[in-house]
């Protein structure tokens, strides 16, 4: 295991752009353009974000009729989030 990664991994997480970019993916693969319409993020950004998420294989791309489509990297990386989610719904029900 390496912290080093996982360390890199989490600060990915920390930014509000790619937490909408992988949650848009969490239910299925969606190419930029559908991914720049559920999340209102610009093309570049979008497309700078991915590649920063790939890198660290956070998501995964597959090719098909000419276009890339992104997903999340495997179940873990949505159970992080989706897990994430229900933790900080539970805070905000204990806060009122």
């Amino acid at each position: 295991m390496s912290i080093d990664k996982v360390a890199r991994i989490f600060k990915l997480l920390g930014d509000e752009n790619r937490l909408r970019i992988l949650l848009s993916l969490v239910e299925e693969a969606k190419n930029v353009t559908q991914i720049v319409e559920s999340t209102l993020i610009s093309q570049s950004n979008v497309s700078h974000q991915l590649n920063s998420l790939r890198l660290l294989d956070v998501v995964k791309v597959d090719k098909s009729n000419g276009f890339s489509y992104y997903r999340l990297a495997d179940d873990h990386i949505k159970t992080i989030l989706l897990s994430t989610i229900e933790h900080v719904g539970e805070e905000n029900e204990k806060d009122n």
